[in-house]
């Protein structure tokens, strides 16, 4: 009972002291969804050489940070397409200014491949309803956000590992309460997150694994932001005869460094055990994971990552990310080997051209082979249900082009060309021997590897206010053969608050493009 007494005092505190730092800000609103137009016009503008305060690398965006940053932006440092952005930027913003949303949108959709990554295969084709609300309420720093959805892609989709076996499937898609200030942040429930460069899912958090509940703590001081995340995670009942409780940890250390330059250093972890419950010595963003598993015998598979957004000139930017999950320093004496080192990293460089609203970008990214995955708790791997929280894939690398085209408010257009190699190791297996690892090339690629070569046009039209159209066309290059990538959106969205048709919040995820 003390303990329970302990904790609520804290939390009770905590949320007297958000209350009180909300006094020095604006009405904050939700978080803006990641994939909707108001986070694809954010990154547009980002790339463009605006929004100097804003972290592109911490998805989804803070709704008033992007009020403060669009309020005190300078648009004569802006080209002529980047001010024709940032309009369209304002616009949006102003779509979204009441306290309450109510938005009901309702469509139909085809696809031939049921993933949301459409340059890897595994998902069967079909066609099917979709339709959600999306409700929003702010008060004050109070925020909360309810928003289900039905989708029957979900039904093809083999990341998707919810109830499949109905006439139609369906999610909570976004659901939370926050406490939200100047100062900080503290979220209890589910969204969608995104730590790292956005032409590729996240090194260690990423919307791979579709949103559960956790809870997500923030503080923000000047230059700096520190967040730390909590999460249950599904039972592990394959290893020990009785059921092995996982949770998931994450802490983020944002800085500014300059006006464009982020820097962001990384700590996540998953540990469990037959009993075992949230730990604090994993909760605290400020004591490293890696102490309590030396110093105090506590069982953890951690990985340290680092993040970069940089300027190279006004409209050339480079995005970089690395992450290591673990590195041998010790020589086994028994088994004369060096294990191979485990991990990935990004890069990405980014441009715009000044007169023309075209951005081209150009990325490389790679997983090794045992990644999210240890020797010494089968039980200690990164994934949900099955599906990776950061990569669902490991023992790959990527090769990545993009050129995209915002040719007016209502259209935006883009063409993709992929090269992706795609090793035998899968972080779902169980650790290999150390024997095993002794033999040339088992920590990258290990053999036998597929090669796959894939080019996409993508387009999203808004041929008038509400209705909205999201396709892609293209081909995948594979030694069994040439498969399409095609699939479909059409979706009508009705704000029920204003009557009208069109809203800036979507109800429903978009997945023709991911």
């Amino acid at each position: 009972m003390r303990r329970r007494a302990a904790a609520a005092c804290l939390v009770w505190l905590a949320l007297a002291a958000v209350a009180e730092l909300h006094a020095q800000s604006p009405s904050p609103g939700p978080w803006v969804p990641i994939g909707s137009r108001l986070d694809r016009l954010t990154l547009w503008v980002i790339a463009d050489g605006g929004l100097s305060t804003v972290d592109a690398l911490t998805r989804p965006f803070r709704l008033a940070a992007l009020r403060n940053a669009a309020q005190k932006q300078d648009t004569t440092v802006l080209a002529a397409a980047g001010r024709q952005a940032f309009r369209w930027l304002m616009a949006e913003l102003e779509g979204v200014a009441d306290s309450t949303a109510i938005v009901a949108e309702f469509g139909g959709e085809a696809w031939r491949n049921g993933r949301r990554d459409s340059f890897r295969g595994g998902g069967s084709a079909g066609s099917g309803p979709e339709g959600g609300i999306w409700l929003g309420l702010t008060r004050g720093p109070f925020v909360g956000v309810f928003n289900p959805a039905f989708d029957n892609r979900l039904k093809d989709d083999p990341e998707f590992t919810g109830k499949k076996d109905r006439a139609i499937a369906g999610r909570l898609q976004s659901g939370y309460v926050a406490l939200t200030g100047e100062r900080g942040d503290l979220i209890f429930g589910r969204m969608s997150h995104a730590w790292g460069p956005d032409l590729f899912d996240g090194l260690q958090v990423s919307p791979s694994a579709y949103a559960s509940d956790m809870l997500e703590g923030t503080l923000r001081e000047g230059r700096f932001a520190l967040t730390t995340m909590a999460q249950r995670l599904d039972d592990d009942d394959t290893t020990l005869s009785v059921p092995v409780n996982r949770y998931f940890f994450a802490h983020r250390l944002s800085v500014r460094l300059a006006s464009r330059t982020w820097l962001a250093v990384t700590e996540t972890g998953i540990y469990g055990g037959p009993g075992r419950g949230f730990e604090p010595a994993f909760l605290s963003p400020v004591n490293p994971a890696v102490l309590s598993e030396f110093n105090e015998g506590k069982s953890v598979d951690v990985l340290w990552g680092a993040a970069m957004h940089a300027p190279l000139g006004r409209r050339i930017s480079f995005d970089g990310e690395l992450m290591v999950d673990d590195i041998q320093i010790e020589r086994d004496t028994l088994t004369g080997h060096t294990r191979p080192w485990s991990g990935g990293y990004t890069a990405v460089l980014r441009g715009s051209l000044p007169g023309l609203p075209i951005h081209a970008a150009a990325g490389y990214t790679m997983v090794r082979s045992l990644t999210y995955r240890n020797s010494f708790d089968p039980g200690d791997t990164y994934d949900l249900i099955g599906v990776g929280l950061a990569r669902n894939f490991s023992d790959y690398d990527q090769a990545l082009v993009r050129l995209e085209m915002w040719a007016s408010p209502r259209i935006l257009v883009g063409m993709d060309v992929s090269y992706l190699r795609q090793g035998s190791g899968d972080f779902r297996n169980p650790f290999p021997a150390d024997s095993v690892l002794a033999l040339p090339g088992q920590g990258f690629l290990v053999a036998p590897v597929q090669h796959s070569a894939a080019v996409r046009a993508t387009m999203t039209l808004e041929p008038r206010n509400g209705v909205a159209m999201t396709g892609e066309l293209g081909a995948r290059q594979r030694p069994g053969g040439t498969s399409a990538i095609a699939g479909i959106q059409i979706t009508l969205r009705f704000d029920a608050l204003h009557h009208h048709w069109g809203a800036a919040f979507p109800a429903v995820e978009g997945t023709a493009v991911r």
